[in-house]
């Protein structure tokens, strides 16, 4: 069975949501040990819809993007868990919980000053002072298909013929080779699995015994009267020449690719892969990529940091970057390096790309960095605190000049204005997070994430975060990011993003290019 590493996957996930009334309950007064917390409640309104200089209004404008163009649907119905504001105190020490009311495909709140609140939905929080916010985001595919968030993957039965041979997989730096599915009509792409292997020199396969996973954990309804396809596409191992020590480098790129039938299929069901795939154009693309101008940053990251496995990762970007990059697509490339490289690495690399020509080719370069920290629990145990350095850039950038951090890690980081790289109990669930602007680079945004230890796992399992705009570098954190008595790490990420607007549309403006990115990560901590 192959083990992959999924690196990195748009958030544009779509919302799958059930309708509710407009009317919500009284809120009750908030407690678990944090700065006191008032709950208040808009009255009721009938009528025209009269924005007053204390309303806020969120609304949730999904654009779906395909190949005739781009559809916007607002929605009429909301989560189960509606959107929430927190509103500090002047001085910033307690927060208001204003829950506000649906009307008319809005969620309304009355009664917020004119200064800057939290808006929470979901697990997401935004620090914002705009009276208009929209947390619609950017799908592909069209408007109108179904998906099902238990069944992130199917079984598949595969008939594939003329594939290059077979290349068994060896390691991270020798891949072999591999299937992904793309589809260009429904939102969905991700690696085909085998339950045995494909032999050496293998060059077709028919077996029911495979499964497709979907990257974003949901699969969709194919519809044939929809013209719903699927691509297959090959990865085969290619050389990328050799690393300092002689010893062989490859990395994986398509090579073939064929485009299905449309089909019928349904979660719980087959996805019918079936194709005679063929030979791809391969591109050339010149890299130069300066890994020591990343580990110079390790201790920015944290402490004693070191440096894990570097990624560079091309793929497709749908309909085009004119709107940003919407949606995954898969790989078309995935160089993985060494475990904590440090040199120059110069190289052409190869691909082929079966994609339309109006869609465009984007890169992402990542270098993560972890640090082994004692767990303050008197086991014993250690976890990771990580962090990493990103971009997200067209292929044009990525082959224009050496490759080097645009963004480095926010510096100075504080909790309660202690060091945050000390285990220590902090003051109350709501810390005080501080920090000073990165060395290198200048923020479009910061997000903080907040990842909470699991003793059951012996791991930091991910909870909630928290945006921010780029003047901002000290914040209290809002109600419900902690709860009492467990142990926690924060990331804080320094993001520079054109066109990136946290404020006023925090999920449908951040995808434009060139993106770069940089953490740093806090030490465990205890909460009382």
């Amino acid at each position: 069975m192959r083990t992959r590493l999924v690196l990195w996957v748009s958030a544009s996930v779509g919302w799958l949501v059930a309708c509710q009334g407009g009317g919500v309950d009284a809120a009750a007064e908030l407690g678990g040990g944090e700065p006191g917390v008032i709950a208040s409640q808009p009255e009721s309104v009938s009528g025209p819809l009269v924005r007053a200089a204390d309303t806020v209004s969120v609304k949730r404008t999904t654009r779906f993007f395909t190949a005739v163009g781009k559809g916007e649907q607002a929605e009429g119905g909301w989560p189960v868990d509606p959107p929430v504001l927190f509103i500090p105190s002047e001085d910033g020490s307690t927060f208001t919980r204003n829950l506000g009311s649906a009307r008319r495909g809005e969620w309304f709140f009355q009664g917020v000053p004119s200064r800057p609140y939290f808006l929470r939905t979901g697990t997401t929080y935004i620090l914002t002072g705009e009276r208009e916010v929209d947390i619609g985001n950017n799908r592909l595919g069209r408007m109108y298909a179904i998906y099902t968030p238990d069944a992130p993957s199917t079984y598949a039965e595969v008939h594939v013929e003329n594939l290059a041979p077979w290349q068994p997989r060896v390691n991270n730096q020798h891949p072999g080779s591999s299937l992904q599915f793309v589809s260009r009509q429904v939102d969905v792409s991700g690696p085909i699995d085998f339950f045995e292997e494909p032999f050496a020199g293998q060059t077709s396969i028919h077996t029911d015994m495979a499964w497709a996973s979907s990257y974003f954990g949901v699969m969709p309804m194919f519809e044939a009267a929809e013209g719903d396809k699927v691509y297959i596409n090959q990865h085969s191992e290619l050389s990328a020449g050799t690393l300092p020590g002689g010893t062989s480098l490859g990395y994986s790129a398509v090579v073939r690719s064929v485009e299905t039938e449309a089909f019928n299929a349904y979660p719980g069901g087959y996805l019918p892969l079936t194709g005679v795939l063929e030979p791809l154009p391969m591109r050339e693309v010149s890299v130069d990529w300066r890994l020591p101008e990343y580990t110079r940053h390790a201790n920015e990251v944290h402490p004693g940091a070191r440096g894990v496995v570097p990624v560079l990762s091309i793929s497709p970007a749908a309909h085009g970057l004119a709107n940003g990059w919407v949606g995954y697509s898969g790989e078309l490339l995935n160089l993985y390096l060494p475990l904590g490289s440090s040199f120059d690495f110069s190289a052409p690399l190869r691909f082929g790309n079966p994609f339309p020509s109006d869609w465009g080719v984007a890169a992402a370069v990542t270098y993560p960095f972890r640090s082994l920290r004692p767990v303050p629990d008197d086991s014993g145990n250690a976890v990771y605190v990580r962090g990493a350095l990103t971009s997200f850039v067209s292929i044009e950038e990525l082959s224009a000049g050496p490759v080097a951090p645009q963004m480095t890690p926010p510096l100075s980081l504080t909790l309660d204005g202690m060091p945050a790289f000390t285990v220590r109990k902090v003051l109350s669930t709501n810390p005080v997070l501080a920090w000073s602007p990165p060395s290198v680079g200048v923020p479009s945004a910061y997000r903080v994430f907040v990842y909470e230890y699991e003793p059951s796992l012996n791991q930091p399992v991910y909870r909630s975060s928290l945006y921010v705009p780029g003047s901002v570098t000290q914040v209290r954190l809002p109600p419900d990011m902690l709860d009492p008595a467990s142990i926690y790490y924060l990331r804080v990420s320094a993001i520079a993003a054109p066109g990136f607007d946290v404020e006023r549309y925090p999920f449908s403006s951040w995808s434009y290019l060139p993106q770069h990115s940089a953490e740093v990560a806090s030490t465990l901590f205890l909460t009382p």
